[in-house]
């Protein structure tokens, strides 16, 4: 109703019009407290968890933890106490996990290279033969292969013993890691000589191992 009648439509004046009216109804210190408050570091909305109601939560994510996934911030304990691995080790070799997994968000392979194959499944997205295994294994160990006990075992039977299928590939693969200084050499030997993917994409890896390494 305050618009002027007959004139040419000005993108720019009609935003600065619909900015008055605001100011004009609910005040303009209002919306300067509103806009203050609102931004993500100084929010007090609390964030939701699974485990519990918004009163219950924790204190917020870092800008670091916001960058990784609940599932990878407890693999990245458990590797280190497990298997003995320094924090840039620990980083490198689920900061490629994160990846092939999609944020640890999808266990089975979307778009598998392989037609007509089942595709790559779990933590390490094992296919053919090393799906087989772990499947049984998981079946075996009274384990849902989807679980993150499953998943984290056989992880780490494949990297501390040698089998029929993967012969020593592990092993070596995680004595190599041993030797690793930075995520970006952890990341790399992971992906070279343990998950061998036919697209590396080592930039990412590298990446999200970075950000795990942050962490410690």
């Amino acid at each position: 109703d305050r618009a002027p009648a007959f004139e040419p439509f000005e993108p720019a004046r009609y935003m600065s019009m619909i900015q008055e009216m605001f100011e004009e109804d609910i005040g303009k210190e209002s919306i300067e407290d509103y806009l203050t408050a609102s931004g993500p570091e100084t929010s007090t909305r609390p964030v939701a968890r699974p485990d519990g109601p918004p009163e219950s939560s924790p204190r917020p994510l870092s800008r670091t933890e916001g960058g990784t996934s609940e599932t990878g911030r407890r693999l990245f304990e458990d590797l280190q106490k497990e298997l003995g691995l320094t924090p840039e080790q620990a980083a490198g070799l689920v900061g490629n996990l994160e990846y092939e997994t999609g944020r640890f968000k999808f266990m089975q392979e979307i778009d598998p290279l392989v037609e007509g194959s089942e595709g790559g499944f779990g933590f390490a997205q094992w296919t053919g033969p090393r799906r087989d295994a772990f499947e049984a294994w998981a079946k075996d160990q009274g384990l849902d292969p989807s679980s993150y006990e499953a998943n984290k075992g056989y992880l780490i039977k494949e990297m501390t013993e040698r089998d029929d299928i993967i012969q020593g590939m592990g092993i070596e693969s995680l004595e190599k890691l041993r030797q690793a200084e930075t995520p970006q050499e952890a990341a790399e030997i992971v992906s070279n000589e343990y998950l061998r993917p036919g697209i590396p994409n080592i930039d990412q890896r590298i990446r999200y191992a970075n950000i795990y390494s942050e962490l410690s």
